[in-house]
């Protein structure tokens, strides 16, 4: 799965600016106000429906206040609870947020990080 794809489209939401303060698989330590795009698990192929892929991917925030990420999460969440959007090469039968914010301190600093997991299943072209 194409992270980057789902950056952009984050981007079109007006989420945020690629490698500004929006980033897929790693967010430099220098960010204080910043979205992760990540995932920690491999995407499952379905054995019956060659072209399906379903999984999770993570948004993390990074930031300050408290309030703060968790309405910019909140967002994340409302622009990423999607159902038939193609999102680069990838048709999206659906994402789908998987809890509420879930903030926690950074340990290397005095800011804080929060975190929003997806499920999504999508299809690819043969």
């Amino acid at each position: 799965m194409n992270l980057e794809s789902i950056v952009q489209f984050m981007r079109e939401k007006g989420l945020g600016t690629p490698g500004q303060n929006l980033f897929a698989y790693g967010m430099p330590e220098s960010v204080s106000q910043g979205l992760l795009v990540t995932s920690q698990m491999p995407i499952q192929r379905n054995k019956y429906v060659t072209q399906l892929r379903r999984g999770e991917f993570q948004v993390i925030a990074r930031g300050s206040l408290h309030a703060e990420l968790i309405d910019r999460l909140n967002s994340v969440s409302d622009a990423l609870n999607v159902q038939g959007v193609i999102i680069g090469d990838m048709n999206f039968r659906f994402i789908v947020p998987l809890n509420n914010p879930l903030v926690f301190p950074r340990a290397d600093s005095r800011l804080l990080e929060a975190s929003v997991n997806f499920e999504f299943a999508f299809t690819q072209p043969a």
